[in-house]
């Protein structure tokens, strides 16, 4: 049985998406999947309309990639927090639920790629799976207050102990960051 998923995205769009062929390769068949760097970014806001931002880029090492690709990618998402608390453990419920936009774009981006590029003289660009985990993605909230107290707001909990020793750890390492919504 399929449960409807907290994580409502509300738009989605790609502000950039390009890609060059490198070199032409006769050789249509397919190719190793292609190694990126990701950036992500979630905030949340203190009265919702939360956003997600996601770029790639693939990495040529060696010089071989067939491609040169560049996909910026952007969602405003809700979270519907009574399937949310029944979904995630309250601690870390932010890290859970941003991982989890971050992963959705990624996926997506990797569709729009392999779409995108179907008919190049290289064939489809495989771009390859990654796992993507809480400190790959930079977390930042907004509202007013202290991150506790926003976070309290946001998502109906208070922080434990040691989530407000991982907070302040992350925002120690610039991966954690509260704005103001002045």
């Amino acid at each position: 049985m399929t449960r409807p998923s907290p994580l409502q995205l509300e738009t989605i769009f790609y502000p950039t998406v390009s890609y060059k062929a490198s070199h032409v390769s006769a050789d249509k068949s397919p190719q190793n999947p292609i190694p990126v760097e990701i950036h992500a970014f979630v905030t949340f806001r203190e009265k919702g309309n939360h956003f997600a931002f996601l770029s790639l880029e693939q990495k040529n090492e060696n010089g071989e990639c067939p491609f040169s690709l560049d996909v910026t990618v952007f969602c405003a998402f809700d979270i519907n927090m009574d399937i949310a608390r029944k979904t995630y453990p309250p601690t870390n419920m932010s890290s859970y639920i941003a991982v989890n936009i971050a992963r959705i774009l990624y996926s997506g981006a990797r569709e729009v790629i392999s779409t995108t590029t179907a008919r190049s003289p290289n064939g489809s660009a495989n771009i390859e799976s990654v796992l993507i985990e809480k400190e790959d993605v930079d977390v930042a909230f907004e509202g007013a207050g202290e991150q506790a107290e926003i976070i309290e707001r946001i998502f109906g909990l208070a922080q434990s102990n040691s989530e407000k020793v991982t907070a302040k750890d992350r925002r120690s390492q610039s991966k954690v960051h509260t704005r103001s919504s002045e």
